[in-house]
């Protein structure tokens, strides 16, 4: 009797332990697709076609920068070399 109560808990710690995994595993992905990082440049096109008009001048780096949707003052190397470190 007392070995059957033992298997029935096991069983029961076990089910819930497999719920706490699962929910451990699509939480975080299910998060991932809901909060999105959203940029300006969210496509590999926007992205090779603002850094193309930066690599001809036709726009400065701030402007780079700008239409990347990155903040400047988060990089202290230079604003030139912030773009250029992005664009390659």
């Amino acid at each position: 009797m007392h070995t059957e109560l033992k298997l029935i808990h096991w069983r029961k710690l076990f089910k819930i332990a497999e719920i706490k995994m699962k929910l451990l595993l699509v939480l975080p992905i299910s998060l991932c697709f809901l909060f999105s990082t959203k940029t300006k440049a969210s496509t590999t096109f926007d992205v090779s076609s603002v850094c193309e008009s930066f690599s001809s001048g036709k726009i400065d780096a701030f402007n780079t920068l700008k239409a990347l949707d990155i903040n400047i003052d988060d990089y202290s190397i230079g604003v030139d070399n912030t773009a250029k470190i992005f664009c390659s």
